[in-house]
């Protein structure tokens, strides 16, 4: 009696392990297919920092801290790096910056 009921412990074991498998291999799948773009900010001569500051805050929902960083980077380094996503979600940030004559793209 002992032994079976170590053979039904046992083999929950393996069907939980076999799920617990399957979901991380979906997740991982579902991920791969949703493909990551980045977008970008690029240097300007015309903006003042305030201004590019307030839009990232505005449409990025960057925090001040955030939003001052990336302002800095793309003033030093001439582009940055502000968001992540799918394109879909990306999108309507870039047009939005775009509208507010920010120059911004998706890579």
């Amino acid at each position: 009696m002992e032994s079976n009921l170590r053979k039904v412990q046992h083999v929950k074991q393996q069907f939980h392990m076999g799920t617990q498998k399957k979901k991380q291999h979906s997740v991982t799948e579902e991920v791969e297919k949703e493909k990551r773009y980045s977008l970008f900010l690029h240097n300007d001569d015309f903006h003042s920092f305030d201004y590019v500051i307030d839009a990232l805050m505005d449409i990025c929902n960057h925090s001040t801290q955030q939003a001052t960083q990336c302002t800095y980077l793309v003033h030093f380094k001439g582009k940055c790096d502000i968001k992540q996503g799918s394109m879909e979600y990306l999108r309507p940030m870039r047009q939005a910056l775009s509208g507010r004559s920010l120059k911004a793209t998706i890579k």
